[in-house]
């Protein structure tokens, strides 16, 4: 609710009915209530406002939202959320919160495996409470430190063609000598496909990740650039050439975001912080 009194979910429905769009939605499963969550279900069928499915939770692997790292811990509360919403809406669909892939080498790898292997066997234990898996997919591309904006945006283009032509991040490491610290595109497909067997990805979140500025470690002031449509461009093609090869694997697919605050915007407000000396292509207004 708004400080006006205004409960903002009327917006909601006026811009997912203007635009025809199903509503695929995230529990609030930390602060929230099942109750809430059924109510909220209710007043968009109510509306007429199609609804997709329901993800229990927002990236609750990670360390700082609320359980811990710990997926026993998230698989008994997602539970509560399930049970109350397929007892009162059947037919919506549910998603469990995946973690992201990591470097296999890293200690992050085997904490997020780990994770997905209790997310994997609460899908084939309870299939019909959960139906879909999700995950968020932030590449990372760390080229800010380049003397010039020539140097800036060749090393971007180096890690894209990384990302996309080859098959593994030690493959990378083996050809070019390059750490690109994070696994390529056709890494982070089959990883997925061969952890949840015959499940449907909710990719509920993709693009490159350029949170700009020092406060945020330089990781990247890519957002308003050609750089970033080249990566928009390569991770459509490669995530096509998958959906194509395996006919069902990718249920859902969710830029985030064409427009925002100061990260994942494809159209952000140039930041005052931005050297000129690596301003790449960087543009205002889109015709």
């Amino acid at each position: 609710t708004l400080p006006s009194g205004r409960n903002f979910i009327f917006d909601f429905i006026e811009d997912a009915k203007a635009d025809d769009a199903k509503a695929l939605l995230v529990a609030n499963i930390i602060y929230g209530t099942p109750a809430e969550m059924v109510a909220q279900v209710s007043l968009l069928k109510q509306n007429g406002v199609e609804i997709a499915g329901v993800e229990l939770g927002n990236e609750t692997s990670a360390e700082n939202i609320g359980f811990e790292e710990n997926p026993v811990l998230y698989l008994a509360k997602a539970r509560t959320f399930a049970l109350a919403l397929k007892s009162a809406h059947p037919d919506v669909k549910t998603g469990l919160v995946a973690a992201p892939l990591r470097p296999t080498n890293s200690p992050a790898f085997a904490k997020n495996d780990t994770w997905n292997t209790a997310i994997a066997n609460a899908l084939s234990t309870d299939p019909t409470l959960y139906n879909s898996y999700i995950v968020h997919v932030y590449p990372q591309v760390k080229c800010d430190n380049q003397p010039s904006r020539e140097l800036a945006f060749e090393c971007a283009s180096e890690y894209t063609g990384y990302m996309k032509n080859i098959n593994s991040l030690s493959e990378v490491m083996s050809t070019t000598g390059k750490n690109i610290g994070f696994p390529t595109f056709k890494e982070t497909f089959v990883y997925f496909q061969q952890k949840f067997p015959n499940k449907k990805m909710w990719l509920t979140e993709w693009n490159l990740s350029h949170w700009a500025g020092p406060q945020y470690q330089g990781s990247g002031y890519y957002s308003n650039s050609l750089f970033n449509a080249l990566f928009v461009g390569l991770f459509r093609n490669e995530m096509n050439k998958v959906a194509v090869e395996n006919p069902g694997f990718i249920e859902y697919a969710i830029q985030h975001n064409i427009t925002g605050f100061a990260a994942y915007g494809l159209i952000n407000e140039k930041l005052n912080s931005e050297p000129e000396s690596i301003c790449i292509c960087k543009t205002r207004t889109v015709s």
